[in-house]
């Protein structure tokens, strides 16, 4: 999480977004959700909430219902139905 000593603005979210994918593809998806849930830019938070969302559910189903389950009700009105 070194990316978190970046000052919020375009470099960071670039980083965060960089984290985001790369936890998706070694599949931390549980790791990519904390890191978008962190997100100062609620736009690309809620972008990148979706795609962790989308991306769990077709790797891990049961465990995507979970961390869904897990969300609070605002984060999970974020979630693309």
């Amino acid at each position: 999480k070194w990316f978190e000593n970046v000052p919020p603005g375009p470099a960071r979210n670039t980083l965060e977004k960089e984290a985001v994918n790369g936890y998706i593809n070694f599949d931390h998806h549980h790791i990519a959700a904390k890191v978008a849930l962190n997100m100062a830019d609620a736009d690309l938070r809620t972008e990148q909430l979706n795609i962790v969302h989308r991306k769990w559910s077709e790797a891990h189903p049961e465990s995507a219902k979970k961390w869904v389950a897990s969300l609070s009700e605002s984060d999970r009105a974020l979630l693309v139905k």
